[in-house]
């Protein structure tokens, strides 16, 4: 199954969550610039990425502390579901 099979806001989620997790968490004032990121190396490689109104998507799997974005505990559920999934089992906290 290629990507165009995937809904663009499954992408989205598991690539924030996945960055998150890599970072242990990004700046509040940073996070719009992940998601711009995100946002154009998914059109760079050619996958139409229609997640209008994204954040709404995203409230699920992140958490707010401070200044501070996080894995939320359905973050990181979402992401371990997400590796097994794909069979590539990473350690999470």
């Amino acid at each position: 199954m290629g990507l165009d099979n995937v809904p663009s806001l499954f992408i989205l989620k598991a690539m924030i969550a996945k960055e998150l997790q890599r970072t242990g968490g990004i700046n509040v004032m940073e996070f719009p610039n992940l998601i711009t990121k995100v946002m154009q190396y998914t059109h760079a490689v050619n996958y139409p990425n229609n997640a209008n109104n994204y954040m709404i998507y995203l409230l699920d799997i992140v958490a707010i502390d401070g200044d501070k974005i996080t894995l939320s505990e359905d973050g990181i559920r979402y992401l371990r579901a997400f590796e097994i999934l794909i069979n590539d089992i990473t350690k999470l906290p």
